[in-house]
């Protein structure tokens, strides 16, 4: 196993691709490439979606037989066990055989959609989830014929009617005129008016599991409910119930913010039982005491990522080697989120000179985040840090926006050299 290798794939840099088209032995990197075929490559499958046309890229790279080999370990690998996303990657993965002449995969779609529709016996939201996304394939591959026998099957379960707003969008603008599908909707269509209204009281949110509704908290509540939020703050020594507030309020554009020295108080009588929630906080806050425990998260080294946006927020040029050496000793992991990447886009995202540029190519390097990677592309280029291999690499990203934008770069520099 090539990790090195397997971990840019991941990543869905350029380079994965190119460091296999020009192998002198591309069989080297068969069981890599096989590996990523057959486990989950999304960081995150709301906002990436799957990795499979990337894969398939590297997949026509081997000759048929290798080709074929992969496919039949893909067909052979479907499980009703498979989470949502790996679902969506395997059966992508098979669209685009289909689409490349395999006439079989699309029979291996439907079979994997009788076996989950049959075999599953609990319908967890995991198991929806995965179901919406076999539904959609279906659409894909059988159109009208397939989605209504979908659609059957839907219906018959009684499913609650949220459950499916992304297949019912889809199949509502493709198949306006169809008696079947128009019903489907109507069923699976909620109206505004029978949502049920949202209550933004501390009582309620309390009360809450929904994360949505957690984290919109604080654009919503009133002044006087936000002064109940501040005085329960105070007065409780409920640790689960503090912490449920402060995960309430860990973005940078609240407007009605947590008072600095409440939250500092909090983190004094509390420590290790609530700073996770306190840091991630206040480490928007200019304030020198942010700007102070910022430091001190760095040079302990817990908390890294933390103590870095603590001093994005209370940027000073004196701080721009130990903002790059602290950088470099970030754990970017492809199991585990990093705000990091959004901060440093913010951080970076003008002209402004004495900053640390270097930690824009190691976020590009080194993140996960294929999604923000564009956004990265953008900076570098306000900033004139970006290079001919870099520009080039692009051309082969997982991201479209930014393969579209490299390959504009390129034609653009083609067009002034023939002038």
């Amino acid at each position: 196993m090539k990790n090195g290798f397997l971990n840019n794939i991941r990543r869905g840099l350029g380079r994965a691709y190119l460091e296999l088209y020009n192998s002198d032995n591309r069989d080297m990197y068969f069981d890599t490439v096989l590996y990523a075929c057959l486990h989950d490559c999304a960081y995150d499958i709301f906002f990436e979606g799957p990795k499979s046309d990337y894969l398939y890229k590297m997949v026509k790279l081997f000759n048929v037989n290798r080709q074929r080999e992969i496919f039949i370990a893909i067909v052979n690998s479907l499980s009703i066990k498979d989470n949502h996303s790996l679902t969506f990657q395997k059966l992508e993965l098979l669209m685009e055989y289909f689409h490349d002449g395999f006439e079989e995969a699309r029979n291996h779609i439907f079979n994997h959609f009788l076996a989950f529709s049959s075999e599953t016996k609990k319908w967890t939201r995991e198991k929806i989830d995965t179901l919406e996304i076999i539904a959609i394939e279906i659409d894909k591959a059988f159109g009208l014929k397939g989605t209504k026998q979908v659609i059957k099957f839907i219906m018959e379960k009684h499913f609650d009617p949220d459950e499916f707003g992304w297949y019912v969008f889809r199949v509502a603008r493709r198949y306006k005129k169809d008696k079947v599908v128009k019903e489907f909707v109507e069923k699976f269509s909620i109206s505004d008016s029978k949502k049920k209204e949202r209550i933004y009281t501390l009582v309620e949110l309390l009360k809450s599991t929904d994360k949505v509704f957690i984290t919109s908290f604080p654009y919503h509540v009133s002044k006087e409910e936000f002064d109940n939020v501040i005085s329960f703050l105070y007065q409780s020594d409920n640790i689960i119930d503090i912490n449920k507030v402060l995960s309430a309020y860990q973005e940078r554009e609240i407007k009605q913010k947590l008072p600095l020295d409440l939250c500092l108080g909090l983190l004094r009588k509390f420590g290790k039982e609530i700073e996770t929630e306190i840091y991630k906080v206040i480490e928007y806050y200019n304030a020198k005491e942010v700007e102070e425990l910022g430091l001190e998260l760095i040079k302990t080294n817990e908390h890294l990522t933390d103590g870095l946006i603590m001093l994005f927020n209370n940027y000073n040029k004196k701080y721009k080697n130990l903002i790059v050496e602290a950088y470099v000793r970030i754990p970017f992991s492809f199991n585990r989120y990093f705000a990091i990447t959004s901060e440093t886009i913010t951080f970076m995202n003008h002209k402004r000179k004495n900053y640390p540029d270097e930690i824009l190519l190691i976020i590009f390097e080194k993140s996960y985040d294929s999604f923000n990677r564009e956004y990265i592309f953008d900076v570098m280029k306000k900033r004139n840090l970006l290079t001919e291999d870099l520009i080039n690499e692009c051309l082969y990203d997982y991201d479209y926006e930014l393969k579209a934008k490299a390959s504009k770069i390129i034609k653009s520099r083609i067009k002034l050299s023939n002038n």
